[in-house]
């Protein structure tokens, strides 16, 4: 699994920010809060902002993040608002509480399109949403630290995919949710990833891949557990759109050898349960069985062998 360097940004002079909280972040009723001033200069916004560069000047980051946080909560649209949020952003972000500073670029993501800082943003936010999905964050609760839930990271995969949909981000963001799925055994929630991936992004980098997957996971499921023979089928399909989509990929190879051992495991799965039902007297399943091998392959040895049966069974 491709893995993301979690490299924490240097805080730089104030910039823009967003909180992607509750009803407390949405745009106040004009006069509420704001003396009726709406995106302009706005005196207690900007004192409270003003206060929030003395803190971070004097190292004080985690006051420093509430009162930027507060300004964009509770003057919205005053002309300090984006840049508080941005700075609440980056300063969780150098605290070491990466999905509290998600949640705030994600608000600033939202609400600030127009800003400067918005592409920077955005990139940022990938990085710590790829980086859980990495396993390079954990859940702080009351001082124990865990694994954050394959639930909330694809929720944050998916808000990068949706924020800039168009962009490289997107595709490498849904890859990255059927990777997730995929590296925690969570095989049917990994194809439909895969399958939305190439979908939704069949030109991408990662399509091919994705497409390849797919063929991977349903092949581990009939070796495994699961040995449902209708996923060998599946497999098989999916190993061949791959190669037919994108013939010149790296797994092309590896693709092929795929194709035809599940062509000869097939046969020997019809052949292994002809022989079952055989012995267990149910000639009628049997039959269909053998003649199942016969449909699957025109010559060879479990051909031959499935004719003499159909032979000793009257139904050749």
């Amino acid at each position: 699994m491709r893995r993301l360097v979690f490299a924490l940004p240097l805080i730089a002079a104030p910039l823009l920010s967003v909180s992607c909280s509750s009803n407390a972040d949405l745009p106040p009723i004009v006069g509420a809060n704001s003396g009726g001033a709406t995106g302009s200069s706005i005196p207690k916004a900007t004192a409270m902002f003003q206060n929030g560069q003395s803190q971070q000047a004097a190292g004080k980051l985690g006051a420093a993040a509430k009162s930027f946080g507060r300004v964009a909560d509770d003057y919205p649209l005053s002309d300090v608002a984006p840049q508080a949020r941005y700075n609440e952003a980056q300063l969780r972000d150098e605290l070491g509480e990466p999905l509290k500073a998600f949640e705030a670029y994600q608000t600033f993501i939202t609400r600030y399109r127009g800003s400067q800082q918005y592409a920077a943003a955005i990139s940022r936010q990938e990085q710590v949403a790829q980086a859980a999905a990495a396993g390079e964050i954990k859940n702080s609760f009351l001082g124990l630290r865990s694994r954050v839930s394959s639930e909330k990271i694809v929720a944050m995969l998916e808000k990068v995919r949706n924020n800039a949909p168009q962009a490289a981000s997107a595709p490498r963001s849904q890859f990255a949710i059927g990777e997730l799925h995929q590296s925690r055994g969570e095989a049917s929630e990994a194809i439909k990833a895969y399958q939305k991936l190439v979908t939704d992004y069949p030109g991408s980098r990662e399509a091919p891949d994705g497409q390849y997957r797919i063929g991977a996971i349903l092949t581990a499921e009939a070796e495994g557990g699961n040995q449902d023979r209708a996923n060998l089928n599946r497999a098989r399909e999916a190993y061949l759109d791959y190669i037919a989509r994108y013939p010149n990929h790296a797994n092309v190879g590896k693709a092929r050898a795929a194709v035809a051992a599940i062509g000869s495991q097939s046969v020997q799965g019809s052949y292994d349960t002809a022989e079952f039902y055989r012995k267990s007297g149910k000639t009628d399943s049997a039959i269909f069985y053998y003649k199942e091998v016969q449909r699957q392959q025109t010559g060879g040895p479990l051909r031959e062998q499935a004719t003499a049966r159909l032979r000793e069974l009257g139904a050749e």
